[in-house]
């Protein structure tokens, strides 16, 4: 049930470390993250999936969790935060849909932040 939540993630094709492991939380009431420094504010109504996401490695650690954030209300998804250097970004009016409704973010090559559009990488210095 929980795989129909996650967003499709687009990483480069020189991504220099693979995902190894994703994980999940789901949220029915409003508390604090147990992985992320932050309070999940559930809807009335809804529930909120929180995927964790695992890399060995990453450019300057030696592991990397970033997260994604769905809230679900009568099995759509209504919102999308993903993680982005320690913040989080509000992705949902950005992001793509794909074919199957579910939103696309992109992973940062090598630093695995998510952005809701691929050319947003450009802004960031190097």
């Amino acid at each position: 049930m929980l795989r129909a939540y996650l967003p499709h993630i687009m990483q480069d094709t020189r991504e220099p470390f693979a995902l190894q492991a994703i994980g999940t939380t789901v949220f029915e009431q409003t508390r604090t993250s147990d992985s992320f420094r932050r309070l999940v504010v559930v809807p009335s109504g809804a529930m909120v999936v929180e995927y964790q996401l695992f890399w060995l490695y990453d450019i300057q650690h030696l592991y990397d969790l970033e997260h994604i954030w769905v809230t679900v209300k009568d099995q759509a998804i209504v919102h999308v935060e993903a993680s982005f250097h320690g913040r989080y970004l509000n992705a949902s009016n950005l992001a793509a849909k794909a074919d199957d409704q579910k939103p696309v973010l992109y992973c940062q090559p090598g630093k695995h932040a998510f952005l809701p559009l691929g050319e947003l990488f450009s802004l960031l210095p190097d």
